[in-house]
């Protein structure tokens, strides 16, 4: 944990008798952890080695921002100690959105290990289970030893979704293509219209992840398709509980009166930005109308969401771009005219805004930069 502001040495708590194996696992070290920190609610376990013994540090967090982390024996189950700290601001609110989704897990952190092992790299050893938010759902996180692996086992069904070598802190991109048509594949099996899609890293190739919503038999289908060839692999069925029903209400209602469909916004996306690749795509229902997010890279790596009506898929916008090329001086995605247009009305002054080489002043060498970065 992060700061510790009170440590507490519990030498004397051991949740394993003597004759203890010589690992207890995730789910005693859980057990020990809450017993250690009742106030909070766990979210990670991760094996470490700490002064040469090896323990399991499990992390807890209390609302509306507190941070325990318990620290447990891997061999005797013993609790050797207890930090708090104030939780970072940042992370609050991932916290808040866990804690308000825990009511309907079905399965705990030894279940989640019991489900990942089959489908992790073989013979290697589970290290770390954390909570996580997987396509609105509350998902264990499974990592393993010496491997960039991990496997995500929904909470709720105790279904599984491989995920190979995926970074978190960065965008699985596809070319935009082969999007469109393994989401296209993904729709048709599921039968279904898309709520969202996701590219994913996998040891075999880029893999699409997509959610539907079957109105007429009132369930929700998750869909696994090979990005490359549009091969779908696998596709899991389940009713939504009432927790996750009311989360998608909006979507779900929004979503029978669209008139413009995820691949539809897809094409939409791309005419602006033909030669990008594609993250991700999320049907979103606010109080103006209901709209397609879709997250984008363009060939010059520069991340950039698009909103695209559902209603009128000519209807477009930048809604938050993750980053835009300093010579894109409009903001609108492209470096193109009405960008060369900006820097020549301000040639031969001084403006922070257009001063691409930073000389402090609006000449030839920022033009240079602007050609360099064309995308019209």
């Amino acid at each position: 944990m992060r700061s510790p502001t009170i440590i507490l040495a519990i030498s004397s708590l051991t949740l394993a008798s003597a004759t203890a194996s010589a690992d207890v696992g995730f789910a005693a070290a859980a057990k020990a952890a809450r017993g250690a920190a009742p106030l909070g609610k766990l979210l990670q376990v991760e094996q470490r080695v700490r002064n040469g013994v090896q323990v399991y540090d499990a992390d807890l967090f209390q609302s509306p921002g507190t941070d325990w982390s318990v620290r447990v024996n891997r061999t005797s189950g013993a609790v050797m100690g207890v930090e708090q700290a104030a939780t970072p601001a940042e992370d609050v609110a991932l916290y808040e959105q866990i804690l308000s989704m825990l009511p309907e897990a079905t399965i705990d952190f030894g279940g989640a290990v019991e489900r990942a092992i089959p489908h992790g790299p073989e013979g290697a050893a589970v290290s770390k289970v954390s909570l996580d938010i997987e396509l609105a759902m509350l998902a264990y996180q499974v990592s393993f030893d010496g491997s960039d692996a991990r496997v995500y086992v929904d909470s709720v069904t105790g279904n599984v979704v491989p995920h190979h070598g995926a970074d978190d802190d960065q965008e699985v991109t596809v070319p935009g293509a082969n999007f469109v048509s393994a989401l296209d594949a993904a729709v048709a099996a599921a039968g279904a219209p898309a709520l969202s899609a996701e590219a994913e890293a996998e040891d075999v190739g880029a893999m699409l992840e997509s959610l539907h919503w079957d109105a007429k038999a009132g369930e929700l289908v998750l869909v696994t398709t090979r990005a490359g060839d549009s091969v779908v692999l696998d596709v899991v069925r389940w009713v939504p509980t009432a927790d996750q029903a009311a989360r998608l209400a909006d979507e779900v209602a929004a979503l029978g009166s669209a008139t413009v469909s995820a691949s539809a916004a897809l094409a939409s996306a791309l005419e602006q930005h033909p030669t990008a690749a594609l993250h991700g795509i999320e049907f979103e229902a606010e109080d103006a109308g209901s709209s397609w997010l879709v997250q984008l890279i363009t060939d010059q790596g520069f991340e950039l969401d698009v909103v695209v009506s559902a209603t009128n898929s000519a209807a477009f916008r930048i809604q938050a771009a993750v980053n835009f090329h300093a010579a894109d001086l409009d903001r609108d995605g492209r470096v193109s005219g009405t960008d060369l247009g900006i820097l020549v009305g301000l040639w031969g002054a001084f403006d922070p805004t257009a001063d691409l080489t930073g000389d402090n002043m609006i000449t030839g060498a920022d033009l240079g930069v602007l050609v360099g970065a064309w995308q019209p």
